[in-house]
């Protein structure tokens, strides 16, 4: 995955994310380059796909992502990608990996899209004049051999012809597989990029009902299917596996139990062999655990600091099972765990003190965390009883301004970070500094020439009015006061003086 590295933290780490996903289902024996970028694409859109296609004749319309697998040879580079992944940079982005509510489009989720996009997921037709329809590069790609309407193959149809405006804008797609048919989104207004390019149900990553507001995380098994029928090497799997406080999504908690087992219906299982894993500290898998009976239950996590936090602040785990039917040996699909964890501040670095005028400075520094969606940062001045929040919603790289603190005062600041099992905080303490006043005058005339001394605050309040034996046996607050002496001449002589 390439990428502009001036993009923020939480895009990279996005993209990151969505790459190490697709790693974890993808066999590939040689890599696999895709370029990621953000350009304004206006309203309506929030993504499109560019798939380079092989032009070599005996793999005529095979993604070059794919082709490189197939003839053990790779067909793109870093300068030369085998797809292109562009995102719209006129609309808002969110950057989570919860499952919370939200009212943008998500950038893992849509990451995710279009890499599967570029290994070959979608049509390559285009609209080059009104309900005249074409192979993008004049011939069809291996996904377009899969469409088909009304037993029609979409690839025996004349280019531009009324027959494949019909079937483009039919309403009634279906990719056909060795083990079912999926319908196609095919609406009667063609979308370039988004007709026949997605699935038309709302079940998958590559539904085309997944948009704004929606977060998914999860490459299902109707779209490795897919892929699998394109070309790829995705293995075959055998019964899945539920649990029963998991939802598919694989998000649970380290600090309880969970139990799993087969989705069996009414088949005769038999010859169980459970296994429980966790990444280590260098990120490979380690067996914690074995089973052998019906159902399979996994302790808490008594030791998480022995194992590899992910960038969402989670244990990684997957549930294997291998069990007996009819006489065969097979491999449930593994249950991918995600196991959450209390929330952790690594570090708070980067601290610059900016002064913003004689009496206030303010702060930036960034803080790097897991485990919560967003910093909290709490502002405390001495002598002041208003606390002041801050909130940044940046996932695990925040980069916090403050707003004036005055330096008069000790003041500290406190980062926080929660999530529904704790809270983590780190308080710094800023001690005041001595700020520049004028000479006190006062000093230089004899008391016995000073009637009257009146002290105002910095905003004219009087705080004390008496006389020289009387004010020196009063205290005030730490700060800076305007001094008036009143002289037994009758003159008056102002000053600003500071109290520590």
């Amino acid at each position: 995955m390439t990428y502009d590295e001036s993009l923020p933290d939480s895009v990279q780490t996005s993209i990151l994310v969505a790459k190490g996903l697709w790693e974890s289902k993808l066999p590939a024996t040689q890599p696999i380059f895709i370029s990621v970028s953000f350009e304004p694409l206006g309203n309506d859109i929030s993504m499109i796909c560019d798939v380079i296609y092989s032009a070599t004749p005996d793999l005529m319309g095979c993604p070059c992502a794919l082709a490189s697998q197939i003839s053990n040879f790779p067909y793109g580079s870093i300068d030369s990608p085998d797809g292109y992944v562009i995102l719209n940079s006129d609309i808002d982005w969110n950057c989570r990996f919860s499952n919370d509510a939200t009212s943008d489009y998500n950038l893992p989720t849509m990451v995710l899209r279009g890499i599967a996009r570029c290994l070959g997921f979608g049509s390559s037709i285009v609209e080059r004049s009104k309900d005249k329809f074409y192979y993008f590069l004049e011939h069809p790609t291996y996904f377009d051999k899969l469409l088909y309407c009304d037993g029609n193959a979409l690839s025996n149809l004349s280019e531009g012809s009324s027959a494949m405006a019909d079937f483009v804008k039919s309403n009634k797609v279906y990719a056909h597989t060795e083990s079912q048919d999926y319908k196609i989104y095919a609406p009667d207004e063609f979308v370039q990029d988004v007709s026949l390019c997605y699935f038309d149900d709302e079940n998958s990553i590559m539904s085309h009902s997944l948009g704004q507001g929606n977060i998914d995380l999860s490459i299902d098994d109707e779209t490795c299917d897919i892929l699998r029928a394109i070309g790829w090497d995705l293995p075959l799997s055998g019964l899945s596996i539920k649990c029963d406080n998991i939802s598919n999504n694989g998000i649970g908690s380290s600090y309880e139990p969970h139990t799993f087992s087969l989705l069996k219906g009414d088949k005769n299982i038999s010859n169980y062999s459970w296994r429980f894993l966790l990444k280590d500290k260098q990120g490979n898998y380690t067996r914690i655990f074995d089973g052998t009976g019906e159902s399979f239950t996994i302790a808490e996590i008594s030791s998480p600091d022995n194992y590899f936090v992910n960038v969402n602040g989670d244990l990684e785990g997957r549930i294997e099972c291998d069990y007996t039917l009819d006489g065969k040996r097979y491999s449930a699909i593994p249950f991918t765990l995600s196991l959450e964890l209390e929330p952790i501040i690594f570090s708070i670095d980067d601290l610059t003190v900016v002064d913003n005028g004689e009496y206030e400075f303010y702060l930036t520094f960034n803080v790097r965390y897991t485990g919560a969606d967003y910093v909290s940062v709490e502002v405390e001045e001495e002598y002041n009883t208003t606390l002041r929040r801050y909130r940044f919603d940046e996932p695990y790289i925040a980069h916090v301004k403050t707003g004036n603190i005055t330096n008069l005062y000790y003041s500290w600041v406190t980062v926080i970070v929660s999530n529904k099992y704790d809270t983590a905080s780190e308080t710094m303490e800023f001690a005041p500094v001595s700020g520049e006043t004028d000479p006190d005058i006062s000093l230089d005339i004899p008391d016995s020439h000073i009637v009257k001394i009146i002290l105002y605050t910095m905003d004219g309040t009087p705080v004390f009015s008496g006389t020289p034996s009387e004010f020196e046996n009063q205290t005030f607050k730490r700060g800076i006061y305007i001094k008036e002496i009143i002289l037994d001449n009758g003159e008056s002589r102002t000053s600003k003086v500071l109290f520590k």
